[in-house]
């Protein structure tokens, strides 16, 4: 069974131990070559690691001392280098189908040679080791997941990038609760390169989750025929809890004034578009009055000014994210202050036989 593509990575270790009776100074692994579509890159800091011109895969040397074994015992203390051993878009690499269904990657062949010790009196040892790429598969770190508010309920979406150098299709599960209940999952879908999966929760609210990224690929069985393979394990996504709660309190009149030249009466008031309870931002706006519209992010809130209290009541009906909300009213204001001054005199009428102002 073949695989059109693998590309992926892993870590190899080389080891060299020092098995006679004297100190090497010096020791350098080379690996002379590697099955196409494999290359090599050093881990280590501390070794100085190269690609000769004469077509060697890698060729890394330290100073470092390779000391001879202690009294008794058969070989010194080792050296390591950690190097990575990737695979790309040209490596086929053997697969083999277990009982089970999983699948694994037959490892490749890897020739190293060390030598150690100055060039007059250095020695060398080469062997061959077997190292396998595994299938590459999707990390939690090729997928960024972002909250949105979809007009009023909680929407996430899934940034994937795929790195692996081939398709692989992906799908979403949700918690099976009463919070997702009414969620809206995407279909599965082939990722090339880079995928958005939309998953509407359909719901102003909803709890700390995790959603979990099953993927899968196909492979070229024996006889022609695709074989799907899945990874040992799926990818969980952990999501925050997220709330869209907008809140419109009652509205705020200031002092009435009295302006005597157009004898009218009138207060500055004010509304709040209180988004303080909300985790993702809400757009707020007053029917009528499209200056006041005004969109308030997470965990604030915002006063607007509305037009000034006067002789009548105005009522203010108000949405968010395009709902109705609630409605708020700011009453009547008259603040003209009567003051009339005068006297007057009485006296008794004879002819009517009351009094008379």
């Amino acid at each position: 069974m073949t695989l059109a593509a693998n590309p992926g990575s892993a870590t190899l270790t080389l080891t060299a131990a020092n098995t006679g009776d004297r100190d090497a100074q010096g020791v350098r692994f080379t690996v002379p070559e590697l099955p196409k579509g494999l290359s090599l890159r050093p881990v280590d800091d501390g070794w100085t690691c190269t690609t000769p011109a004469r077509g060697a895969a890698l060729e890394c040397a330290s100073d470092t001392v390779l000391p001879a074994p202690a009294r008794g015992a058969s070989a010194g203390r080792s050296v390591e280098l950690a190097v990575e051993l990737r695979a790309n878009g040209a490596f086929v690499p053997e697969v083999q189908q277990r009982d089970d269904g999983a699948l694994r990657v037959l490892p490749a062949d890897v020739p190293v040679e060390v030598r150690a010790g100055a060039d007059d009196q250095a020695v060398t040892a080469s062997r061959t080791l077997s190292a396998a790429v595994p299938l590459a598969w999707l990390g939690a770190d090729g997928v960024q997941v972002r909250a949105e508010n979809a007009d009023g309920t909680v929407r996430y979406t899934a940034d994937v990038a795929n790195r692996t150098g081939a398709p692989v299709t992906v799908g979403l599960a949700a918690p099976d609760t009463p919070a997702w209940h009414a969620a809206d999952l995407p279909a599965r879908t082939s990722v090339g390169e880079n995928a958005k999966l939309v998953v509407a929760v359909n719901a102003p609210a909803v709890p700390a989750s995790m959603l979990v990224l099953s993927q899968e690929r196909l492979l070229v069985g024996p006889g022609g025929e695709a074989v799907v393979s899945r990874p040992p394990s799926d990818v969980a996504l952990a999501l925050d809890g997220q709330t869209i709660a907008p809140v419109v309190p009652d509205t705020a009149v200031a002092q009435c004034v009295f302006d005597p030249e157009t004898d009218t009466s009138s207060a500055a008031a004010t509304l709040t578009f209180d988004n303080s309870a909300s985790t993702l931002p809400v757009e707020f706006s007053v029917d009528g009055h499209p200056g006041l519209a005004q969109t308030v992010p997470a965990r604030a809130r915002a006063e607007v000014e509305l037009p000034p209290a006067g002789a009548a009541p105005a009522t203010y009906a108000l949405r968010a994210d395009g709902d109705a909300l609630v409605s708020r009213t700011v009453g009547a204001v008259d603040c003209f202050e009567w003051d009339v001054e005068g006297s007057a005199t009485t006296r008794w009428s004879p002819e009517t036989g009351s009094f008379v102002v």
